[in-house]
């Protein structure tokens, strides 16, 4: 009877010890759960933090448009104003004294065309705001020819 007793005492010191070693790792198993889910919801934010960089890179591609067609209007007017240099006549002015002389015309400085910013609220507008943009082109164009 007495090994029966210690045999049935082992036994249940091995159950709570199965016991103990189950609650332990349901404990890990949550602590894991609730790191996974965590680890969810930052690549959820890192997902619309790339979605955001992808916006501002596309929007790069119309930033060095901008850039090249304004510099592309500066070398313009800067050949232009060397060709009209050399072209350009003395015009005679009378002085008190009677006599004539030389004086050059003063060379009208033209600035290059301003960038317009315009702001482009969702991916949709972004046709509107095209047609916009070249609208201001134009008025840009027709105020320098007027000048």
């Amino acid at each position: 009877m007495l090994k029966l007793n210690t045999a049935i005492y082992q036994k249940i010191a091995e159950k709570r010890s199965n016991l103990d070693q189950l609650r332990e790792f349901r404990s890990l198993a949550d602590d894991l759960v609730n790191e996974l889910e965590n680890i969810g919801e930052d690549l959820g934010r890192m997902k619309g933090g790339t979605a955001s960089i992808a916006s501002i890179v596309a929007n790069w591609q119309n930033v060095i448009q901008s850039i090249s067609l304004a510099s592309i209007g500066l070398m313009r007017l800067v050949n232009e104003n060397a060709a009209n240099e050399e072209e350009k006549e003395e015009m005679e002015v009378e002085g008190k004294d009677g006599e004539k002389p030389k004086l050059k015309l003063k060379e009208i400085v033209q600035y290059p065309e301003p960038l317009v910013r315009i702001k482009l609220e969702q991916e949709r507008d972004f046709g509107e705001a095209k047609s916009n943009e070249k609208d201001v082109e134009e008025e840009n164009e027709d105020n320098i020819h007027e000048n």
